[in-house]
């Protein structure tokens, strides 16, 4: 399965990641969140998943964050980010 395990940025950052059976991702690891966008923290965070395949909490340092999907079930919210799907 082609599935990104590790990314190495030799004396930079590195930063890990665990999926369950279904493919979806479960936690992430970075080292240095200074190379990092503001998304990833210096930490450990872990997902959960729901039977529609939508990401609903990932806990960093043991503190929940949540998304929220619109009726539709596409992403609107996560993080302090806002999404739209736009269709041709």
């Amino acid at each position: 399965m082609g599935r990104v395990l590790d990314f190495d940025h030799q004396g930079f950052n590195d930063s890990s990641y665990s999926y369950n059976p279904a493919s979806q991702l479960q936690s992430k690891t970075v080292s240095n969140a200074d190379y990092q966008i503001q998304v990833p923290t210096l930490s450990t965070e872990f997902y959960s998943v729901n039977n529609l395949n939508q990401y609903t909490q990932v806990t960093v340092d043991g503190l929940p964050e949540y998304a929220n999907y619109t009726s539709a079930g596409n992403l609107a919210g996560f993080d302090g980010w806002s999404y739209v799907l736009r269709c041709p």
